[in-house]
């Protein structure tokens, strides 16, 4: 009987012991996707976001440069160059809004950050909206008088530092906010992914304590069931004197 329930001891011992490793991979496994997120989504999205800040200077720049034009070719080839360039911003902007949208499931991120985030079309849209109105004035001024194309020439040059200037420093603070955002729901993940660790970390360890406990209670000695299978019984022996 003793030897019967040794084996079973060992039996759930085992199985205890392939259960704990089981469950620590998994939760290693699961950590490991997040910290994944975190680089492929989060830090993408902070990339995006920088190849964002360009293509804004560099719409603006094309404004400044229409401006300066010093014949009518000359605009009308910079003012073809300006959709092309607004298509770029919004595709990379809707980009990483789509990821925003996850901002909500984590722990830490509230409506208001998400909100921040969408706040980015409005400004945007203000921003392209004053640069429409400087293209339109430089519009007019090919088809003006050269004294009048000179007051409109200026009138767009002070409209595009001021009211479009505003706009568009409006703007890069709205992206400077995503940009913060992104690093707190990265810095979220990983706390959470290190609190996940410390936590399985914890339960291996308690368990290993619990097997350890279990065994120094009821230690195997071999030479003891070797003696009880193999050990003749009393009555044998007497038989063979």
């Amino acid at each position: 009987m003793v030897p019967f329930r040794r084996r079973w001891s060992a039996i759930l011992l085992s199985l205890l012991i392939v259960t704990v490793g089981l469950v620590a991979a998994g939760t290693l496994q699961y950590i490991d996707q997040d910290l994944r997120s975190i680089y492929a989504e989060y830090t993408l999205a902070a990339t995006e976001l920088g190849h964002v800040y360009g293509q804004l200077t560099r719409y603006r720049t094309t404004v400044l440069r229409a401006i300066e034009s010093d014949t009518q070719e000359e605009f009308q080839r910079i003012a073809r160059s300006l959709p092309a360039k607004r298509v770029r911003i919004h595709e990379e902007i809707e980009d990483v809004l789509r990821l925003m949208d996850k901002a909500p499931h984590i722990e830490g991120l509230t409506q208001r950050n998400v909100d921040d985030f969408k706040a980015v079309w409005q400004e945007l849209d203000r921003y392209m909206s004053s640069s429409d109105q400087t293209m339109h004035m430089l519009a007019r001024r090919w088809q003006s008088a050269p004294i009048e194309a000179e007051r409109i020439r200026e009138e767009a040059e002070r409209h595009t530092a001021r009211e479009s200037g505003d706009r568009f420093n409006a703007l890069m603070a709205q992206l400077d906010d995503v940009v913060r955002v992104l690093v707190d729901v990265a810095s979220q993940v990983r706390k959470d992914a290190d609190i996940k660790l410390r936590v399985a970390t914890g339960f291996v360890i308690g368990v290993t304590f619990v097997i350890a406990g279990l065994v120094l209670r009821n230690p195997w000695d071999p030479t003891t069931l070797s003696h009880t299978i193999s050990a003749d019984p009393p009555s044998a022996l007497s038989s063979r004197t």
